[in-house]
């Protein structure tokens, strides 16, 4: 049975989990996931290890956070003055919210973490930065990749 080459498409099952055990990403049972491994769709940490898998296979991967979001970082926490959302709510803390920053040239997505009458703090980091993620994998199927012949 052949193994997983960088370049093939694979078709996958997956579980992402945190160290307590909270799952944060997840295949449905009946729609698993295709990528084409070594591609930049997925962390590279996550596509290397599917190399040298078979159909069938399973294993658990852990990887830490300076290769996955990077360490949470204080200085993309930013206090900016209130913000009133596009339908003029003013955000709550814990509400998810879309900024246009200057320096930017998409849009950023922060989570406030403080709202007062005057001010927010946003914290702009990756919700996932700072945390070891850990993945249960099984590889469902294998493909030749046409682009690769």
């Amino acid at each position: 049975m052949r193994t997983i080459r960088q370049g093939d498409i694979v078709t996958v099952q997956y579980t992402g989990t945190l160290d307590d055990g909270t799952v944060f990403d997840k295949t449905d049972e009946n729609a698993p996931a295709s990528f084409m491994v070594g591609a930049d769709t997925i962390l590279p940490h996550i596509s290397d290890a599917f190399i040298g898998m078979k159909e069938g296979e399973e294993k658990t991967i852990t990887i830490p956070p300076e290769d996955a979001f990077g360490p949470w970082d204080q200085n993309k926490v930013q206090k900016l003055s209130g913000i009133i959302l596009g339908d003029g709510e003013v955000p709550q803390v814990g509400q998810v919210v879309k900024l246009k920053m200057e320096n930017k040239k998409d849009d950023v997505y922060g989570k406030i973490i403080d709202a007062g009458p005057l001010h927010v703090e946003v914290d702009l980091n990756h919700p996932l930065a700072g945390k070891t993620l850990h993945y249960a994998i099984k590889v469902v199927e294998i493909r030749d990749n046409p682009e690769n012949k």
